[in-house]
């Protein structure tokens, strides 16, 4: 039963919790107030649940978390001295709040 899902690639909602809607702004500010804006509209409809679920095959399919606990694949970053990652990026951003 494991499947990959990408919010906001349809008009369907999965989930309690799930990302429906992006907010920018130029500001912190802004894009805190834009947010506060957004009302969504949705029809219920019927969830679709398995009848039956193999759990066999579903155990054999799992894989065991990392180290924290939540981390089901390699994570595709490294630790370094942030100075030296600071010095070479092509772009920061300064802000204070």
């Amino acid at each position: 039963m494991a499947q990959s899902f990408m919010p906001m690639q349809g008009d369907e909602i999965r989930h309690e919790g799930q990302p429906v809607a992006i907010v920018l702004g130029g500001t912190l500010e802004a894009a805190e107030a834009g947010a506060h804006r957004v009302r969504l509209h949705y029809e219920r409809g019927d969830a679709e649940l398995p009848v039956a679920a193999d759990w066999t095959a579903i155990d054999k399919a799992a894989v065991e978390p990392k180290e924290s606990g939540f981390l089901f694949v390699e994570p595709t970053f490294s630790k370094g001295e942030i100075d030296d990652g600071l010095a070479n990026a092509a772009a920061t951003v300064e802000a204070v709040y």
